[in-house]
């Protein structure tokens, strides 16, 4: 068995991650911005859930198709937007636009992404995300 597949939760994959990656790029994903006050947050309201497995039970036929943004998706999952993605695979947003794609579910390119607008586009098929950062400079927004 793999290192990976002996990850069972959120806290398996960060250890292995801390151990992997250079500290700046490891503290660059598991962080968040500013004073990660949101993402202290996040974490506090999903830690109110408990997912409880449910065995011996079929799941020849289950679905998880839903409709997300107007989109019909197979799963109820959005792969966020999140810079500088080449930092962690050599072929960036490219290889999550697409691995999202195979997967039919959605992918949000960064504002601050390695790779340009239209290469991602040309590299996946589908509906088209993009989460802008509106600056004060309206000739940057335009661009």
């Amino acid at each position: 068995m793999s290192a990976l597949q002996r990850c069972y939760n959120v806290e398996d994959f960060r250890r292995r991650a801390r151990r992997k990656l250079p500290s700046p790029l490891f503290h660059y994903i598991d962080g968040g911005a500013d004073d990660e006050r949101t993402l202290r947050a996040n974490t506090s309201a999903f830690d109110r859930y408990q997912l409880v497995p449910r065995v011996l039970r079929d799941v020849t036929h289950t679905d998880l198709r839903t409709r997300v943004l107007g989109c019909d998706v197979a799963l109820p999952l959005l792969l966020a937007p999140t810079g500088m993605s080449r930092f962690f695979h050599y072929q960036g947003e490219q290889a999550v636009a697409r691995a999202a794609a195979t997967f039919g579910t959605l992918y949000s390119l960064s504002t601050v992404s390695t790779t340009t607008i239209e290469d991602v586009a040309r590299a996946t098929f589908g509906p088209k995300l993009f989460q802008l950062y509106v600056l004060r400079d309206p000739g940057i927004n335009d661009e």
